[in-house]
């Protein structure tokens, strides 16, 4: 789901307790009881901050977009970014995918 700062706030105040926009959430919806393979989930990204990150950055949006879809990918098959360690892993898995996409 795109969507705005305002809006990602909203759902980062209400299920992470976080009171700032951000530029991707990831909601795993796979049902553990169905012990199903297949993952489910939703992603949601903010074009407000994608956009900002393009020009703090100095890429094209459309590559932070590519990048903040890989992260809610990442998150949704359980990669975390909370500590430095896991920070280092999710930019290597990052660089991973945007390279696979890139060689296509």
């Amino acid at each position: 789901m795109f969507t705005n700062d305002f809006k990602i706030k909203v759902l980062n105040l209400q299920y992470l307790n976080r009171r700032h926009a951000t530029d991707v959430l990831a909601f795993d919806l796979t049902n553990p009881l169905l012990k199903q393979k297949k993952l489910e989930g939703e992603i949601v990204i903010s074009t407000d901050t994608v956009k900002r990150n393009a020009r703090t950055y100095g890429t094209a949006a459309k590559d932070e977009l590519i990048l903040c879809v890989a992260h809610g990918i990442l998150h949704l098959l359980g990669c975390d970014d909370h500590k430095s360690s896991d920070i280092k892993k999710m930019r290597r898995e990052e660089k991973k995918i945007l390279s696979l996409i890139a060689n296509r």
